[in-house]
């Protein structure tokens, strides 16, 4: 016992050491280029593109934000971000007390009074809708507009925000147009759906999406894609402020940008992260994850027996490997909080098996002594039941390293996006021993385990860097990746446990 408090004395030391590096990379940025001056630029707040950073802290973050203030600072610009709504920056600009616009559409109108950068992202629009009143709405603008005029739809729309031609016409519409209603805001316009104050909303569809993740109505309101072109959105300059020199090299960085991959990563580092949040919370995923959960603290629960630990240790046992890889993958990635203090019903897995087990153990030992020690006996490696159960969980912790990688930024994602899988799977068992003073089995052993999740983990983050680079993006296509490779590291588990396969040693 007391070898098994100092370990663990010396295992939250080094947990605390991870943390405090984590945080201070964060907290490093690049030395500021020598600035050719600041920019006052005006970005209309909408999540994810440009919103505040917390309620304490009012500095603009988001897709958009990242984009421009990498663009500027690259040309040698820093840069100043005014928060108005859309009509007040416009009118701004007019007057030339702003020197830019970001995420502006190019028009006649606007060109006028100002220029435009080359476009630095492509929006795409959808209809979202009540999932109560429509099983499925078509994508074709036309369709939509006959049966808008059909069920007379009372339409919400986001006031100042220039739409697609074709999302225009319907709005247009004489008879539509006196019952539609408009919102200030992308958020207000959802909550007016979702209070049934409006029937359908059309809305750029990661603003849209962003929004009904974040307050949890993913059941309540469906969306689908419009067939219509990709809208691009510019830097609008003010002809009275910016020179066009200026907007010459912000060009020439954005240019930069694209080409050595850092307009992608910033994309995906917004992008995917909420398409990838419907696979996290869909009802598939959260039942195979607590499975793995209870699997992993299986196998720590029979060591704790073996070994005579006490409840305590018993519960640290069967902790490590069921927590211990997500709290190492996420202490790497710079994730707060981590998953198990976010999600409650993680630890509380562990405390039910750990608690079950006792008294199992328990009866067994009052009932039945003569079969405790074939019980203790058992290879929990070769139980069919259990590894059918531990393979389901290596390809949905696969799945999730990867997203994790996406979601906290760990660039190049063809290297992190593996390795964030492996140590979800592997770092578990490592902590185990560390805290039992042994030599780690997951290192020494040749069976492939965690070589599987690095493999297929490896594929899914190739195929999301591809697949970033060509838009359109669809759900559907990353529910089918995610499928793809949760079935190949369940095949790829069985075959090399029915084998007999062994990695070969160094």
């Amino acid at each position: 016992m007391k070898n098994l408090l100092t370990n663990l004395l010396v295992l939250l030391v080094l947990i605390f050491l991870i943390t405090r590096l984590a945080d201070e990379l964060d907290d490093k940025s690049p030395p500021p280029l020598a600035s050719r001056g600041t920019l006052t630029i005006g970005a209309e707040p909408i999540y994810p593109y440009q919103y505040e950073q917390s309620a304490s802290d009012s500095r603009l973050t988001g897709l958009s934000t990242e984009l421009v203030r990498e663009a500027c600072s690259r040309a040698g610009y820093r840069v100043n971000f005014v928060q108005q709504d859309w009509f007040q920056l416009l009118e701004s600009l007019r007057k030339g007390e702003i020197d830019a616009l970001s995420l502006a559409y190019r028009s006649p109108e606007r060109e006028a009074y100002g220029h435009f950068s080359l476009a630095y992202l492509s929006l795409h629009y959808s209809v979202f809708y009540r999932t109560d009143s429509y099983r499925r709405l078509p994508d074709n603008p036309a369709e939509l507009l006959a049966i808008a005029r059909r069920d007379e739809w009372r339409i919400g729309y986001s006031m100042g925000h220039a739409y697609p031609q074709e999302v225009q016409t319907i709005l247009n519409d004489g008879v539509l147009r006196l019952h539609s209603v408009g919102s200030k805001q992308e958020a207000e316009t959802m909550a007016r759906l979702i209070n049934g104050q409006v029937d359908i909303v059309f809305a750029d569809e990661l603003a849209g999406m962003s929004t009904v993740m974040r307050n949890r109505w993913i059941l309540e309101i469906g969306s689908r894609r419009l067939d219509i072109p990709l809208e691009d959105t510019h830097i609008l300059f003010s002809k009275a402020r910016v020179a066009p020199e200026v907007r010459t090299r912000i060009d020439s960085a954005l240019l930069d940008m694209e080409a050595d991959g850092t307009t992608a990563a910033i994309v995906r580092a917004y992008h995917y992260p909420v398409l990838l949040s419907l696979l996290e919370r869909n009802f598939f995923f959260d039942p195979i994850g607590l499975l793995a959960v209870a699997t992993a603290a299986a196998s720590g629960i029979f060591l704790a027996r073996k070994e005579g630990y006490n409840l305590l240790g018993a519960f640290l046992m069967a902790a490590a490997p069921a927590v211990g890889g997500g709290l190492l993958r996420d202490l790497i990635a710079g994730r707060r909080p981590v998953a198990f203090v976010a999600d409650p019903s993680i630890m509380t897995t562990v405390l039910i098996m750990v608690l079950a087990g006792f008294l199992l153990f328990r009866l067994v030992t009052q009932f039945w002594p003569d079969r405790m020690q074939r019980l203790l006996e058992l290879d929990v490696d070769n139980i069919p039941l259990l590894i059918l159960c531990d393979a389901l969980g290596l390809a949905c912790f696969t799945v999730i390293g990867v997203a994790v990688a996406m979601q906290w930024r760990c660039e190049p994602l063809w290297l992190w996006g593996p390795l964030l899988a492996a140590a979800t799977n592997g770092g578990g068992s490592l902590l185990r021993d560390i805290l039992r003073h042994q030599p780690s089995v997951s290192l020494r052993t040749t069976k492939l385990y965690v070589e599987i999740s690095i493999l297929w983990g490896l594929a899914l983050s190739v195929f999301l860097i591809y697949y970033s680079a060509h838009p359109p993006h669809q759900v559907g296509h990353l529910q089918m990746a995610m499928l793809a490779t949760m079935l190949g590291v369940g095949l790829t588990r069985f075959l090399t446990v029915r084998n007999k396969l062994h990695g070969p040693t160094y």
